[in-house]
């Protein structure tokens, strides 16, 4: 005759209490809950009394006329559960008893010839959650170089650059020329040609001085001898004059026929190559602290990294511990 399926699991729970099974680790209909609001039933699990862990759990089937239907059934109950089990599919047709254990992975199941005693259904469970704790620590042991690694990268760059920074200010000895120095330079060159112009025209002055005596003189009689020389002296005075109203002019008009005076065109190439020579100077210092930006932000960027990787590294310790 053949047997219902509670007939069929009575004949499961019978077996198992034979070998030692603790009547409080069976547990019939294990409500479970779906996404969709359903609430399925496990038809035998396997509980642990002591921690209350589920260990195992048997779907009862009168035949395995469908075995296949039976194994995705069983693996549908296995995915709503928190965590992996060992998953049966148990069957009774008349005296004859069919045991498999469902492959969750490969949604196939292999024929036992008997059923797991309760002591190995826990130690496989313990061996399952030390290869858990073992891959979790693999990957934490993992996370942790990496952040180690990184972190230890970053603050060798950091040191680097903080050392070529450093170099770089402590062997700069250019002189750089600001905009006070500049000032002083040009009020320089200006208090030069004002003092220039006093001293022509104080000449000036003179010459026209010496003019009017001449002139005087020259009005003299003509019996006198020294009259025609007194002339040529008037006129040679009146050159002389000409001369100072064109430099003059020269150097308040028109600057650049001041360059023609060589001394004075002496000084200023050597002011214009020396201020030109600053403003070199100071442009290469300008660029100096272009770069020495571009470090300092590099600079940063590495910190920033080397903090990240020592935070990863304590968030993973302290998660650990």
């Amino acid at each position: 005759m053949e047997l219902n399926e509670g007939e069929v699991r009575q004949r499961l729970i019978d077996r198992l209490l034979d070998l030692g099974y603790p009547k409080s680790s069976i547990l019939l209909e294990f409500a479970l809950v779906a996404s969709n609001g359903a609430k399925p039933k496990i038809d035998v699990a396997i509980q642990d009394p002591s921690t209350n862990q589920l260990l195992a759990f048997f779907e009862i089937k009168r035949s395995v006329s469908n075995l296949q239907g039976s194994i995705d059934q069983a693996i549908a109950y296995s995915k709503l559960l928190s965590k992996k089990v060992q998953v049966f599919v148990y069957s009774l047709t008349g005296s004859t008893e069919s045991l498999f254990l469902v492959n969750l992975r490969e949604g196939s199941a292999s024929q036992v010839v008997d059923l797991p005693s309760f002591d190995s259904l826990k130690q496989v469970n313990v061996n399952e959650e030390k290869d858990r704790i073992s891959v979790s620590d693999v990957n934490k042991n993992k996370a942790k170089n990496w952040s180690a690694t990184v972190a230890g990268m970053a603050s060798s760059i950091a040191a680097v650059a903080t050392i070529s920074m450093l170099f770089g200010l402590i062997s700069n000895d250019k002189k750089v020329l600001s905009n006070g120095d500049l000032t002083e330079k040009i009020i320089g060159l200006q208090a030069e040609n004002s003092r220039l112009e006093s001293d022509i025209g104080s000449l000036r002055a003179e010459v026209n001085g010496l003019l009017t005596s001449v002139k005087a003189i020259s009005s003299a009689p003509g019996e006198h001898g020294w009259k025609t020389e007194a002339e040529l002296l008037g006129a040679r005075l009146n050159a002389a004059s000409i001369k100072l109203d064109a430099l003059e002019t020269a150097i308040t008009a028109d600057p650049t026929k001041a360059l023609a005076i060589p001394m004075l065109r002496k000084d200023l190439t050597n002011a214009e190559k020396s201020i030109k020579s600053e403003l070199m100077q100071t442009k290469a210092e300008i660029d100096q602290m272009y770069d020495q930006n571009k470090w300092f932000i590099g600079l940063m960027f590495t910190i920033a990294l080397s903090v990240l990787g020592m935070a990863a590294s304590s968030f993973f310790s302290r998660k650990e511990s």
